[in-house]
Formats: structure tokens, sequence, C-alpha cells
């Protein structure tokens, strides 16, 4: 299709430019288009200059940039102002491009979780292969802590945790976890599998960070019914009973998610028990 130099009504730029009328109205008032009125009709026309500002400005537009920079970027800016603009705004973009891939990543792990909590809730295993965990303190804050462990490894998937340090003793019962003078005895941790083997690394900060493992590890995902039912770790230790395991260290308890059904909070946690 040829287009006419002449001037042109608004619709005629809404048309070619796939916009509303409103949007045309309100980048004239931004002064990014220069529309004269008929005085006759009191039409607003649109002349071939208008038309290029259109066009220029739909491509800044679909870079992302915002209204008022585009506002200053047309009416203000010179080259090298534009460039500086666009350097600062593709780091910006290549920011949100990288936090995004951490939220897609976050997205499947969560995914994954779920579809874990389906399969294997009350299911005991025993993981054969040789696995490593990385256990560390809470110290400022859980973002905080998470951030360092993020430095170190941004593959690291840490899980808000209850560290028991019992390795003589049984695992807790119900009763234990109701008894808030028991209770006393676990400790809020943040643990992750260390899926890239950064504890086997030079200069790697065991005196912040424990490591558990390799060895055997008896798991589970269990449920509980927040301050009424604590059994599920009664079902590992039966389990490791019934089956003549022993135990070689601490255990520790990953939260997983919570759901509420008919007003009780169910939590889910996935347990493990190192074995000999």
């Amino acid at each position: 299709m040829k287009i006419e130099f002449k001037d042109y009504r608004i619709g005629f730029l809404t048309g070619l430019f796939e916009v509303s009328a409103d949007t045309i109205r309100l980048y004239a008032k931004k002064d990014l288009l220069e529309p004269k009125k008929n005085e006759s009709n009191k039409y607003r026309l649109f002349c071939r200059e208008d038309v290029f500002n259109m066009e220029y400005i739909m491509r800044l537009r679909d870079m992302g940039i915002p209204l008022e920079d585009i506002r200053t970027i047309v009416c203000e800016s010179s080259l090298d102002d534009v460039s500086g603009r666009v350097e600062n705004r593709l780091a910006y973009v290549e920011e949100e491009i990288a936090h995004l891939a951490e939220v897609r990543e976050n997205l499947k792990s969560y995914r994954q979780l779920l579809m874990d909590i389906s399969e294997k809730t009350n299911k005991i295993e025993i993981i054969e292969e040789k696995t490593t965990f990385l256990m560390i303190d809470i110290e400022e804050s859980v973002p905080k802590t998470i951030e360092y462990l993020k430095d170190l490894d941004e593959d690291l998937r840490p899980y808000f945790s209850l560290y028991v340090p019992q390795e003589d003793n049984p695992l807790f019962t119900n009763e234990d976890f109701l008894d808030k003078k028991k209770r006393q005895e676990v400790s809020f941790v943040l643990t992750c599998e260390d899926v890239n083997g950064i504890s086997l690394q030079p200069g790697f900060p065991s005196d912040r960070i424990s490591v558990i493992g390799p060895c055997r590890f008896v798991t589970s995902i269990g449920y509980a019914y927040t301050d009424i039912k604590y059994e599920f770790l009664e079902m590992i230790g039966q389990f490791i009973q019934r089956r003549g395991l022993r135990r070689c260290g601490n255990y520790f308890t990953q939260y997983l998610t919570s759901q509420h059904i008919h007003g009780d909070a169910i939590d889910y946690y996935r347990t493990y028990v190192p074995i000999e």
C-alpha cells in the first residue's frame, strides 16, 4: 500500500499503528506528536513528521522504554543521551532476564516438589547413592542466609529445616513435639543438597556451613497437623528398627509446604536420617 504525503486525521494513525485514539491523544499531550487543529471543522491533523515520530515511538515502546523516557529521547536528547539511556535499559533487561531465569527454575523445582508430595507421602525410602547435604545456621535472617548460599552456588535450593541433635536417642515422637521444653532441643536451620560438590572445593567455608554425609539416608515425606499431631517421624523410627538399621548421625526435617483443609493446617516435611 502506498501512503500519500498529506495531513492525516487521528483515525489514520490508529489504523496504521494499531493503537487506540486515546493513545494518540496521550502522545500528543506529552508533546511527542504535534497535531494542528483544522479551524473549519476542529479536527486534529497530523503531518508526515508525526507519522515518522509515531513509528519511532512504537519502536522505543517495543524495547520496553518507559513513556517518560521516550518523551525525553524524542524531544530533548542528543544521540549520546539516547545511547546512554539505551545502555541503561539494556542492563536493566539483562538483570530481569537473569531474575526470570531464576524464577523459572524455582517454579520447576516447586512443581517437582508438589509431584513428589503427591506421589511419595508416607513412603519411606533408603537413598543408596552417596548424598551430601549442607546445613547452615540462620544468623541475620532467612533471606540473607539464602543470598549467602546462592553466592556460593546459584543452583542450591535451601529449605527451612528443623535440625534434631539426637544421634544416640530415639527419633522425636508426637509427644516430644507437643512438649515445649523438649522442642527446645530442636534448631531452625537451612539445609540443601550439595548438587555441584562445592563442599569439596578449596576455600569452602566449613566454619559456617556443616556438611552432612556422604552416607546413606532413610528419607520420607510426611505430614503433621500443626500443634496437634506429629507422627511422621515415628513411622521412620519404626522402619529403622524393623530393618535393623543403625543411625550414624543427627537428622533434619525440611519444611516443604502447607495446605488448609476444612480449617485444619497441614504441614508437609521431608526428613533425612543418616544410617550406616
